[in-house]
């Protein structure tokens, strides 16, 4: 098991859902999830096995021996059901504030009781690992149109719309504007 160097716990659990370092055999996995899920990610093309071994092997799994990593991921479990996958990005460690990442497999998103609850579960981690453990200050999320279902579950645990960049993206072929929710720890 791999140890981000900032944190204390390789595991961090609540409710059904657990969190832990991406190992090496989940990667396929997230590739084919990113792939299939393009239009509501910030990936722009599909991504090949190599790219994706190469991206873990240069930018995701050197980060784990940091103590201020850039990124943190980890994969997303119920048992020993990989569920998908998120965490921290775009970290910077002097502001005291990451970007939320997260996408669950196709089969949950499939389903809205299931997205809603692993979502809601994802963050309540996310928000424990990142306030208390790494004592942030702000969690953000970009959101794109269309995803009232995300949006309202960031809502309910207490993102607030903190502004909308007008024509910011360009996906299927039109520009559509992007959501920034943040949460500030009190």
């Amino acid at each position: 098991m791999r140890k981000y160097k900032c944190l204390s716990r390789e595991k961090y659990v609540y409710k059904n859902v657990y969190l832990q370092s991406i190992q090496k055999d989940e990667i396929e996995k997230i590739r084919l999830w990113r792939n299939s899920q393009m239009d509501i990610l910030r990936q722009v093309s599909k991504i090949n096995r190599k790219q994706q071994l190469e991206y873990f092997e240069n930018n995701v799994w050197p980060q784990n021996k940091k103590i201020k990593p850039d990124k943190i991921l980890f994969t997303i479990k119920n048992n020993e059901n990989f569920l998908g996958y998120g965490g921290l990005t775009n970290i910077s460690w002097s502001h005291k504030r990451a970007e939320v990442s997260f996408l669950l497999g196709d089969q949950i998103v499939k389903s809205n009781k299931l997205y809603k609850k692993y979502f809601s579960e994802f963050l309540n981690l996310i928000i424990l690992i990142a306030f208390k453990e790494l004592k942030f200050k702000k969690l953000y999320t970009e959101t794109y149109p269309g995803r009232r279902l995300h949006v309202s579950i960031l809502k309910q645990n207490g993102f607030k719309l903190e502004g909308i960049l007008k024509s910011h993206i360009y996906q299927s072929n039109k520009f559509s504007d992007s959501y920034l929710h943040g949460l500030i720890r009190k």
